[in-house]
């Protein structure tokens, strides 16, 4: 994306909701390995690594606009 371009959108708004992002991938990621450690089975690591893929693809878009149009200034 041109400089130009990226002027136009909420840089703080987009670091504040990727570190939550960051954040939640940590704690399902986290309790997973908790868990499977806790309970001495690979079942609940797996499952952690099925949510988060979710999650992830959930949040991840192709589409520029799609993508970054919520962090648009107005």
């Amino acid at each position: 994306m041109p400089k130009e371009q990226r002027e136009k959108y909420d840089k703080e708004r987009m670091s504040r909701d990727q570190r939550n992002e960051f954040i939640l991938w940590a704690l399902i990621l986290g309790s997973g390995s908790l868990l499977s450690v806790a309970v001495s089975s690979d079942k609940a690591a797996i499952a952690a690594g099925v949510i988060w893929l979710v999650v992830f693809f959930r949040g991840v878009h192709l589409d520029e606009e799609k993508a970054f149009g919520k962090y648009k200034i107005k």
